[in-house]
């Protein structure tokens, strides 16, 4: 797991660039960079391994992609 696409990323704790991020778990795929922080933002600030495993539930076809 890793952030979203954002240019603001220096605003937010260092990570690991991950292969799915929290816009996997989301129907909708396209949003703009205000919204791409305020979601790496929510999932910086609230943290937690099941949020990662939800993540991973609802983004697993991503895994595959380049």
């Amino acid at each position: 797991m890793g952030y979203a696409a954002s240019d603001q990323l220096k605003q937010l704790p260092k990570i690991k660039t991950g292969v799915l991020s929290p816009i996997d778990a989301l129907p909708l795929k396209a949003f703009n960079d205000t919204t791409h922080f305020r979601l790496n933002l929510l999932y910086a600030k609230d943290y937690h391994t099941s949020q990662d495993l939800s993540i991973l539930w609802k983004g697993w076809r991503g895994l595959g992609r380049s």
